[in-house]
């Protein structure tokens, strides 16, 4: 839709008000629609700050510029969204805004931890704590642990963003913020995920679903939607998978979500892979490759080079899966991914096995259960926050025996999720070995 489209609406917003007040509700109204309508949220963040230079107001000009910058994070046009925040920081410190400019800090932290600048980002994320924390400000200081959470969630420091989200989620419960709340039921339900147990991570994502319809936030949804396309895909449910990547893909077009696109598509091409459609999902894979480039997005640049790695592994291109192992990895090592480099010693172990270099295969090996034993996190911190986000029924139903009995069951259920992984992993390189010592034994002369 274009800016024109918008003029009456605009004009409606303007009419019987001031200037001050015209970016005042203008503003307001780009923040409420920046989810579901980006488009619409950026005509009218663009038309507040026009106005607002008509005034003498800087406050309003800051606060307009960062509503423009609000738009163009969430379109992942990162670029220019960080030039807004940091006009919009500029003015706030003149102005002794101190509010203000701590929240641009929490938005371009919040990108360069999106991106995988993470120390850069977690300083500035840090800053706007304390400010926050300061101010007392109780809406915001959840979102800046929520975003800190992310930070160490993204380079798999998953008891350090668990223990962020936490903080959250113990403040969000005080205020009740049903923003805050979809995002931390996706949150933890990704480190759900990261640590295998995936019915407890669909429930969250469920749960976020539905709060996002009710408030209309598509962005969130389209997440929680493709991560749970992405369990799905993990099992082998193609179908139920699918349907909700499509879902999810959808929403991101509508909402001009780049990074959100790239990171649906990935998962997509997962699935043609899973149905042999090895060709279908490498195209998807460079696809979403060059979105990532385009945004610059490290994290999910290494992790999608991974993905091409073994695709073409699976098509015998043993040569070139190794070129695309080992440029996922220079990144994941420069910018501290350590998922990234457990999935690639993982895939570079096999690869070696597979052609019949058995001592590299060993020491990759090695190198996997070493790191993936580092981003497993103590079970019964899982256990409390299970515990603390039970029903009401749930809790009723509990007495002493049985919360030491669900203790145990989680716990243990922890180790044998690892361990089930960890075997089956190398129950297939034991094969690879034989099979290949098998074929070495039959070239022997007798």
């Amino acid at each position: 839709m274009q800016a024109q489209d918008y003029r009456h609406e605009i004009d409606s917003v303007k009419s019987g008000r001031n200037y001050e007040e015209q970016v005042i509700h203008l503003t307001d109204f780009s923040e409420k629609l920046r989810r579901s309508d980006p488009a619409k949220a950026r005509t009218f963040a663009t038309e507040a700050i026009i106005i607002a230079q008509k005034t003498e107001n800087k406050t309003l000009l800051a606060r307009s510029l960062k509503s423009l910058a609000n738009v163009n994070f969430m379109t992942a046009s990162y670029d220019t969204a960080i030039i807004l925040y940091r006009q919009a920081y500029q003015i706030f410190n003149q102005t002794g805004d101190s509010s203000g400019w701590a929240e641009c800090l929490n938005a371009i932290g919040t990108i360069n931890s999106t991106i995988g600048k993470f120390d850069e980002g977690l300083a500035d994320l840090e800053t706007a704590l304390k400010i926050k924390t300061l101010l007392n400000d109780q809406k915001y200081i959840t979102m800046v642990l929520t975003n800190i959470g992310n930070n160490y969630n993204f380079r798999g420091d998953y008891a350090k963003a668990l223990d962020n989200y936490k903080k959250a989620i113990a403040i969000n419960n005080a205020i009740n913020n049903p923003q805050s709340s979809v995002r931390l039921l996706i949150n933890v339900g990704s480190i759900y995920q990261s640590q295998g147990f995936a019915e407890e991570a669909l429930q969250n994502y469920r749960e976020a679903i539905v709060l996002a319809s009710s408030i209309n936030d598509l962005w969130n949804k389209a997440i929680a939607l493709r991560n749970m396309g992405s369990i799905f895909a993990e099992n082998g449910k193609t179908t139920e998978a699918l349907d909700c990547l499509s879902e999810s893909l959808e929403l991101r077009e509508k909402i001009d979500d780049k990074k959100g696109l790239a990171a649906t598509l990935v998962i997509i091409g997962q699935v043609y892979e899973t149905q042999g459609n090895l060709l279908r999902a490498n195209e998807i894979f460079i696809q979403s490759l060059k979105l990532n480039h385009e945004l610059g997005n490290k994290r999910d640049i290494a992790a999608t080079l991974t993905f091409i790695g073994h695709n073409l592994a699976l098509q015998n291109d043993f040569e070139k899966a190794m070129e695309y192992y080992r440029e996922s990895n220079q990144i994941a090592s420069e910018t501290g991914l350590l998922p990234e480099l457990a999935e690639n010693a993982r895939y570079i172990s096999l690869t070696f096995a597979a052609i019949h270099q058995m001592d590299s295969a060993e020491v990759y090996l090695d190198q996997y259960i070493r790191l993936q034993d580092s981003l497993n996190i103590d079970a019964g911190e899982l256990l409390a926050l299970k515990q603390s986000s039970e029903t009401d029924k749930a809790s009723s139903d509990q007495s002493g025996s049985g919360t030491n009995s669900n203790f145990l069951f989680i716990l243990n259920s922890a180790s044998m999720v690892w361990i089930a992984g960890l075997v089956a992993f190398i129950f297939v390189l034991i094969i690879i070995l034989l099979m290949m010592h098998g074929k070495l034994r039959k070239k022997q002369p007798r």
